[in-house]
């Protein structure tokens, strides 16, 4: 672990955000994910099928924001060149967005053609100055659980038939 680099804050946030995120998402592709086991892995978990990545975004972000709507929400481009790998290996990799403030997930399948009008850059703020890819929010799905109040302590394995899911396109 880099101590300049480990945020705790920010990780409990993550790790959190991972806790409710795992399990809504094992019910939407149908698979059982195990969770990556470094501290810094370049994706949060994995299945036979799926790369999955998870961001948190703690309480005081919302994506009505007018800087979060104007520049786009962040991936690490170290994500994006593990997801061209892992697809061209025959594995499918989704990112999920989860913000805390009002409990809404959001989904984006990487396809290289999503991505391949978008450059990344090193955000300003950012600390390591690493890069990132700044994705438009109508890009983004939004998932609704019209029938599944879930219980976030819960960590039940996906049954082998996918659960409804509403997934709703935002323009």
């Amino acid at each position: 672990m880099n101590p300049i680099r480990f945020n705790k804050e920010r990780w409990e946030c993550g790790k959190q955000g991972e806790k409710i995120v795992l399990p809504l998402v094992q019910l939407v592709i149908g698979e059982t994910l195990t969770p990556t086991e470094k501290f810094y892995d370049t994706m949060d978990a994995v299945s036979e099928n799926y790369w999955i990545e998870i961001k948190c975004r703690r309480p005081n972000y919302h994506y009505t924001d007018k800087i979060i709507l104007k520049e786009g929400w962040l991936i690490p481009a170290c994500k994006i060149e593990r997801a061209v790998r892992e697809t061209a290996a025959g594995k499918k990799v989704c990112f999920y967005y989860y913000w805390t403030s009002d409990c809404t997930l959001w989904e984006l399948e990487f396809k290289e053609e999503t991505f391949a009008d978008l450059e990344p850059s090193v955000p300003w703020w950012h600390a390591q100055k690493q890069s990132h890819y700044y994705v438009p929010q109508e890009r983004w799905t939004l998932l609704e659980f019209p029938d599944l109040t879930p219980t976030f302590e819960q960590t039940s394995s996906p049954s082998s038939a996918r659960v409804e899911v509403e997934k709703v396109v935002v323009a």
